[in-house]
């Protein structure tokens, strides 16, 4: 799980850049057929959507970056939406979520993901209720999709936070999320939920980690580290060896393979006790297998 940042500035980009089932279906105006570029409200007006064309793509994009910039400028806005997402909270998480927002307005990466993904279903006239679960869906995977990006100490942190969370959660729950049984939507709610809770210093370690993920994950750059199958496999065998040494400490054998063959027919609480020592067992690691274990790791979790 990662935290959802980015939720509700997405689905605000996803209103705001919904306006295009008004744009006017008439012909390019005089200017455009003379070569000199009409203004950007007249392109949106006069013509379709057409991502053929790199004069409408622009004007497209240029109206998004605006339209969002616009609202977010707007006194209060942005310490009402936090507040709507995550409730009354201490003025230095305030004043990280409000850092972290601004940061990824500032991105011109950001803009780029919102006209990629919301042009095309524009222009196949996709409602606007489906257009908005598009873009929920996607902004929850930003910061996932990031954690490959990270370094080791920061991949290292971010199993650590995980395993801090997981043991705060009901055995039920840690299996559903265990077992990939949980929807986005709640995942990011008791996320939410428990970052809120944390403390400043720890809160802000979080934030910092996530928001260096969206920013590599909008920059596609530090690229994903590539490892060798041999490094890999090494690596697999390493952890798959201590984890079994880590849970024979509690159980039989017989008990272990039982539940690392089939989780989900074990009970809630050993398989949330599995993944406390899975995560155990990855942060042991010696180098540089931990390195590779954990490359592994995150590249799986952000798919």
């Amino acid at each position: 799980m990662a935290s959802k940042l980015t939720t509700f500035i997405l689905q605000l980009a996803a209103a705001l850049t919904l306006c295009a089932p008004s744009w006017a279906q008439t012909s390019r105006g005089h200017l455009q057929e003379e070569g000199i570029d009409p203004p950007i409200e007249q392109i949106l007006r006069s013509q379709k959507p057409d991502a053929s064309d790199p004069r409408f793509v622009r004007a497209y994009r240029e109206a998004i970056v605006s339209s969002i910039k616009r609202e977010m400028a707007t006194p209060g806005r942005v310490e009402e939406l936090i507040v709507k997402t995550y409730g009354q909270i201490s003025p230095v998480k305030m004043k990280l979520f409000a850092r972290n927002m601004q940061t990824i307005l500032k991105h011109e990466g950001y803009y780029d993901m919102l006209v990629n993904l919301t042009l095309p279903m524009v222009m196949a006239k996709v409602p606007m209720e489906q257009i908005k679960e598009v873009m929920s869906a996607t902004a929850l995977t930003i910061p996932l999709k990031g954690l490959p990006r990270l370094n080791e100490q920061d991949q290292m942190a971010f199993i650590a936070y995980t395993a801090r969370l997981m043991s705060t959660v009901p055995p039920e729950v840690c299996k559903r999320i265990t077992n990939n049984d949980i929807s986005a939507q709640e995942s990011a709610y008791i996320e939410r939920s428990y970052l809120v809770t944390r403390s400043d210093e720890e809160f802000t370690a979080v934030a910092d980690l996530y928001l260096r993920a969206i920013e590599y994950e909008l920059s596609d750059y530090p690229y994903v580290a590539k490892y060798t199958d041999a490094q890999m496999e090494s690596a697999q065998t390493i952890f798959a060896k201590a984890l079994v040494e880590r849970m024979q400490k509690r159980m039989p054998i017989q008990q272990v393979s039982g539940i690392l063959n089939d989780l989900k027919k074990a009970s809630a609480k050993e398989v949330c006790a599995t993944s406390l020592d899975i995560f155990r067992t990855l942060l042991d690691m010696p180098a540089p297998f931990r390195k590779w274990q954990l490359q592994a790791f995150v590249n799986q979790a952000s798919r």
